[in-house]
């Protein structure tokens, strides 16, 4: 993840650690380490920067924490509310069946709804 302006971009990449992780087993005490050493570009900076300005008791502890750390950096607070409004006018029109499932799918995949 490179930390572009772009939400989806970070929420997309969440998704694809998290599941790196569970296929591989990843313990949670390496799930940071393992996350942040794939940093590149602003967000290489933001990470050295946080781990600089803080002790190491203020830094996230877990994935958990660490993905919540960066949701409420990268991706804006407006950001869901408009993607649920999208959701919620989302129909199919002249796209196929499938086109439409996944455009539902994935809305409701970064809106966090299950």
């Amino acid at each position: 993840f490179a930390g572009n302006a772009d939400p989806e971009a970070y929420l997309d990449w969440e998704i694809v650690v998290d599941q790196k992780f569970k296929s591989h087993l990843v313990p949670e005490e390496h799930r940071i380490r393992l996350a942040t050493i794939e940093f590149t570009g602003f967000v290489l900076f933001w990470w050295s920067d946080l781990c600089d300005n803080n002790n190491a008791t203020a830094l996230p502890q877990t994935w958990t924490a660490l993905k919540q750390c960066m949701k409420s950096c990268f991706v804006p607070p407006y950001y869901k509310l408009d993607l649920r409004l999208k959701l919620q006018h989302l129909n199919q029109g002249s796209k196929s069946v499938e086109k439409y499932y996944q455009e539902l799918l994935v809305g409701l995949a970064r809106c966090d709804i299950h």
